[in-house]
Order: C-alpha cells, then sequence, then structure tokens
C-alpha cells in the first residue's frame, strides 16, 4: 500500500527564471500570452496556490519551453 505522504511533491515555479534568462517582462508575457498579468506575478514570485490548466499553454507556447521547463516537483523536505 502506499502512503499518502509518498505521492506527494512540492512544485517549483521556474517562471521567474525563465523570464530572466529570455528577457521578458512579465507585463509583455501577459500582452503575447493572454494571461492575465495578476495570475503571472503570482506564479513568478512563488505566491501562487493553483494554476488553471488553461493558461499553461499560452505560457508555454509563448515563452517557447514546454510544462516540464515550466515546473520541477521535488520531494518535500524531512520532517525534523
Amino acid at each position: 500500500m502506499i502512503k499518502s505522504k509518498e505521492l506527494q511533491k512540492t512544485c517549483i515555479v521556474d517562471l521567474k527564471r525563465i523570464l530572466r534568462e529570455k528577457k521578458v517582462r512579465q507585463n509583455r508575457l501577459s500582452e503575447q500570452s493572454g494571461v492575465p498579468l495578476g495570475i503571472i506575478n503570482r506564479l513568478a514570485n512563488g505566491k501562487a496556490i493553483a494554476i488553471q490548466l488553461g493558461a499553461i499553454r499560452p505560457l508555454c507556447e509563448t515563452l517557447g519551453v514546454t510544462p516540464s521547463d515550466l515546473f520541477t516537483f521535488v520531494d518535500p523536505e524531512p520532517e525534523s
């Protein structure tokens, strides 16, 4: 039996790094992708609790990346 803790991963959104590498500002990404600036800002600053699946595709297409470039899943920190 798999315990639920074994299935938990932390999702890191690498949007800030990608924007920096591609020299794209958040407001420009919003204009070109059609994704609201508030959503982009929350994603870039690690404040997003959830993201609508419909926002991932335009972000990736505009930036020329894949969803696996945009998100990284890591094991949670072990409890002390």
